[in-house]
């Protein structure tokens, strides 16, 4: 099998601005930080509030929460 065989066979469902978009959550995440914090603390990912509170938003709302 050549080498970019499979890099071309699965091109077609790559997302094409996939770096620009996770940079551009963490800079959402960074602003609602210093900005509201109430509301960033409702994004990050805290297994606790998914399991016993429900909250699974924040399965998919984490991406926006600063890698520190």
């Amino acid at each position: 099998m050549k080498k970019g065989n499979l890099e071309n066979r699965l091109y077609k469902y790559s997302i094409k601005m996939l770096p620009g978009l996770v940079i551009g959550c963490f800079i959402i995440g960074y602003f609602l930080y210093f900005a509201v914090p109430d509301v960033y603390m409702k994004l990050v990912l805290n297994p606790y509030m998914i399991v016993e509170k429900n909250e699974y938003w924040r399965l998919i709302t984490w991406i926006f929460s600063m890698p520190f």
